[in-house]
């Protein structure tokens, strides 16, 4: 499909029509209507008892609808809706103060002035901090600036006086005897007189104060000012973490009392408590009681200060939460406990339930929401095949038809055929989601068609739903998806310790499709391994109830495998489990696979221990066990034209221990190519052997010509 679909995410949103044929929503609408218009001037609060999705949030909206338009006494009523669960981990008093007055910024423009005022407490009291810092100088430093306009005069008047000093030691050397001279000069002098004031300055200040260190004392000293600050102001906004009960009704009621009057009524709406975590309903649900619950100390002035709140709530959640050791006792019974219901009689004024919406149309509802999600893109059919498979969902989980429920299903429908732009049909998705959990925990279920639920596999009505089931499961095209699904449960399946696992997968829907690929895959690794007579094993068994399409693939990929066989260990079992390949191979291939066998066999006795006597006698073992096998499968003869055309190891030792060996089987040299029998190496003459079996030994010395036997 070259042309990508388009798509619409349907909101869940509350709607203000009630578009069912029931009409249980227009009257639940209407009573709560009526009930907030009762309630005039005085605190009150309403709760909507109803189940996920039945509607409550619509209810209020269609109520609201209707109040606003101002009917009868011409009184608009103004819906603020706070959202308890969007708001969860916040200081939940300030966050509602917050919330409701920025709506009624918006909602009231008139009266944004004194809204901002409140605001700002709100946000945070203010703090005003005044600094006064003025620059107190020492009695030294005084005396420092003193002195400066008299620097000029003192720099004049000092280099006269020098240059004429200078001038007169020149005519008069005898200056030089005595430093008085230099000293003496006034200029000099009054230099002097400055540095041991200052010394002296800072010698009391350390005598007073000796943390400061003589260095000290003298720095500060030399400092003109040890203050440089002016006069500031700071401005700090000190936010609190979370006003208390009386702070927050006191905000409250300053903002209802701005914004309320006789033509303007607000309407609190406290939504979404139910959705909390279940150990964080008991802490909201005293905050939310608190906010009508009359107990505080402020009670409204006037009229527009009341408050009216309702809010929406799911009974059983709120019972579980709230007081589970109360009603503990009653969650078992079959009838209403009257007690708990005390827990919400006691807290609101009036409690109003919310049924479900009796979906008469509910296939139209649904019909509608796949067209306004996808367009033309989906068949009739194939929204009807969808919306069935929906009901059996709904079903099976014990559920009911909800308006939220449709949204939801038809948003994830939706969502998956786009994302694989149309390449799987609606019911095809719609059973993936009827399956979802289950399959992603476990998509090896898929490989068996009675895992699903039949009534659905039945109503997607898709040949090949295993495995677009599969590619949707593992986000891939559907070309892939029986790879992905097959390919590592049939590997580790072939190489098993029994055939259980692939008998039961030769019934999964791609096997035919798969097989033959990983068979192929995989054999180049697992020939001459024990993983490759297990595959041989398990398809031996296997394949005799397996008559499909890929049975000729499989045998044609294991029987050119074993051609591939060099070599083998010549133990029971391995040669057992080899032998099976006459159960497998095609009839026109089983010489050919003969002759491969017996090479192998010859070339496993090479790579034995090294003592030849052993390794002849284990050869004659596989000779033998070979034997009796292939005479009952018909092949007897051809086994042994098959050794004719082939001559053993020659070594003494390893023909002797060939020697006794096949002289039980009905074998003998005699079978093999034509070889010089030479005698046995000394250290292995019968003389051992024959005290327990003389006559095995006799038979196989006469074997060889160069042994005179009795």
């Amino acid at each position: 499909m070259n042309n990508r679909i388009s798509r619409k995410v349907i909101t869940d949103e509350p709607t203000k029509t009630d578009s069912f044929n029931g009409k249980g929503h227009e009257r639940t609408a209407a009573s709560l209507a009526r009930a907030i218009e009762a309630f005039d001037g005085v605190d009150r609060a309403i709760g909507l008892d109803g189940a996920w999705g039945s509607g409550k949030s619509s209810v209020v909206e269609i109520a609201a609808s209707s109040l606003q338009s101002g009917r009868g006494n011409g009184t608009r009523f103004h819906f603020f809706t706070f959202d308890i669960w969007k708001s969860q981990g916040a200081g939940f008093r300030r966050s509602f103060l917050e919330h409701f007055v920025s709506w009624a910024k918006d909602s009231f423009p008139s009266k944004k002035a004194a809204l901002q005022e409140i605001e700002k407490d709100i946000r945070g009291r203010t703090k005003e901090i005044e600094t006064n810092n003025r620059p107190i100088l020492d009695f030294f430093g005084i005396a420092v600036l003193l002195a400066l306009p008299t620097l000029p005069i003192f720099y004049f008047w000092s280099r006269i006086r020098l240059e004429a000093f200078w001038e007169n030691l020149a005519e008069d050397s005898t200056l030089w005897d005595s430093w008085i001279g230099f000293f003496a000069e006034p200029p000099i002098t009054i230099l002097a007189l400055f540095l041991i004031s200052a010394f002296l300055v800072a010698l009391k200040k350390f005598n007073s104060d000796r943390s400061l260190g003589f260095k000290g004392a003298l720095s500060t000293v030399l400092l003109v000012s040890s203050k440089q600050h002016q006069d500031h102001k700071v401005i700090q906004r000190v936010r609190e973490v979370d006003p208390n009960d009386y702070e927050f009704h006191k905000t409250l009621r300053q903002i209802l009392a701005i914004i309320q009057s006789k033509r303007d009524k607000v309407v609190l709406v406290l939504d979404n408590i139910d959705r909390l975590p279940h150990d964080e309903i008991k802490e909201y649900w005293a905050l939310v009681r608190s906010i009508f619950s009359r107990t505080h100390q402020i009670t409204p002035s006037t009229n527009s200060q009341s408050i009216t709140a309702i809010v929406p709530y799911d009974r059983k959640l709120i019972e579980n939460a709230v007081s589970d050791a109360l009603f503990n006792d009653a969650t078992n019974e079959s009838i209403t406990n009257l007690p708990s219901r005390e827990l919400f009689s006691k807290t609101f004024d009036e409690v109003l339930t919310v049924s479900p919406p009796v979906l008469s149309n509910a296939r139209d509802f649904f019909s509608e929401k796949i067209s306004e999600a996808l367009g033309d893109a989906v068949s009739h059919d194939e929204r009807f095949l969808a919306y069935r498979i929906f009901v059996e969902i709904l079903r099976s989980g014990g559920g009911t038809t909800t308006p939220r429920q449709v949204v939801s299903f038809v948003n994830e429908v939706s969502g998956l055929y786009v994302l694989h732009n149309g390449e799987f049909k609606l019911p095809t998705i719609a059973a993936f989601l009827a399956h979802q959990d289950m399959i992603s925990n476990d998509p090896k279920l898929l490989t068996d068609l009675t895992n699903l639920d039949e009534k659905i596999v039945e109503l997607a009505a898709d040949d090949d739903l295993p495995k677009h089931l599969a590619a949707i499961i593992f986000n891939v095209d559907k070309e892939l998806a029986y790879q992905v699904l097959l390919d590592e449960p049939l590997a580790a399946a072939m190489v098993a310790s029994d055939s259980e696992a692939l008998r039961a997968l030769m019934d999964a829907p791609g096997f035919d499709l798969r097989a033959d690929d990983v068979l192929k895959s995989n054999l180049s690794e697992w020939i001459g391994t024990s993983e490759y007579q297990n595959v041989l094993v398990n398809f031996a068994d296997a394949l005799p109830s397996y008559q499909r399409s890929a049975r000729t693939q499989i045998v044609k990929a294991l029987t050119s495998a074993f051609k591939d066989l060099e070599s083998f260990e010549l133990e029971q079992n391995t040669i057992q489990a080899l032998l099976r390949i006459f159960d497998v191979a095609p009839e026109d291939e089983k010489v050919a696979v003969l002759d491969v066998f017996v090479e192998a066999g010859f070339n496993g006795a090479d790579r034995e221990a090294e003592n030849d006597y052993e390794r002849g006698a284990k050869f004659a073992g596989f000779l033998g066990q070979a034997n009796d096998a292939l005479k009952d499968k018909g092949f007897g003869e051809a086994f042994k034209a098959a050794l004719k055309g082939r001559m053993p190891d020659t070594n003494p030792d390893f023909l002797y221990g060939l020697a006794v060996g096949v002289s039980e089987t009905g074998l003998s040299l005699k079978s093999f190519k034509a070889v010089s029998l030479k005698a046995p190496t000394e250290g292995h003459y019968p003389s051992e052997i024959a005290v327990k079996d003389p006559m095995t030994a006799l038979a196989a010395l006469r074997q060889f010509k160069t042994v005179r036997c009795p």
